[in-house]
């Protein structure tokens, strides 16, 4: 916000003291082609999108410093090859480029929508295609039973397997004299 606010004090606050109306312009001119570099490499801003518009308002403020310069050369010039544009020309371009950083908001708004749209009525126009489900077709006519109960499930059987001696034993008995010699070892350290 820093940034920004120098970026105003510079374009507005700055070109008050300057007194003739096209130096203003001109020099309006470099401090928005200067603020147009800063934005433009530094890319302040968090999103992408943001720093597009501000490059893009800064823009507008070149061509807008640019066409008050044009109309001023209209106005004070008295040579007509100099000026082969018309003051109605200009004033078309200057709200023309006053309205690009709109366009660049408003654009990429209507574009989402518009491929919303567009998806809703492909949507609706494949179901009206598809055939209905045939009636004597018990698969699609009723809806699944629910299950009312669930399902039971029963522990594994204990497999037996070999301890270090060779005798067989089950995880439980296997468990049960793991316990003991844990027992016997705590008994003899302490």
């Amino acid at each position: 916000e820093a940034i920004v606010c120098l970026e105003k004090c510079t374009i507005a606050g700055v070109l008050v003291f300057v007194k003739d109306s096209v130096r203003q312009a001109a020099l309006g001119l470099a401090v928005a082609g200067f603020w147009l570099f800063f934005f433009a490499s530094a890319h302040p801003f968090r999103t992408r999108h943001d720093n597009i518009i501000k490059d893009l308002c800064c823009l507008c403020l070149i061509l807008v410093m640019l066409g008050v310069i044009m109309l001023k050369i209209k106005t004070e010039s008295d040579d007509r090859d100099f000026t082969n544009y018309s003051q109605e020309m200009v004033d078309t371009a200057l709200i023309l480029v006053v309205l690009a950083p709109v366009a660049a908001l408003v654009g990429p708004w209507l574009y989402r929508l518009g491929r919303r749209l567009y998806a809703k009525i492909e949507r609706a126009c494949a179901t009206e295609k598809k055939p209905a489900a045939p009636v004597s077709d018990p698969g699609f006519s009723q809806p699944r039973p629910r299950r009312t109960s669930r399902p039971k499930f029963s522990a594994p059987p204990e497999v037996s397997k070999t301890d270090e001696n060779g005798a067989a034993r089950t995880d439980s008995q296997r468990g049960k004299l793991r316990a003991e010699a844990l027992a016997r070892q705590a008994e003899a350290g302490a």
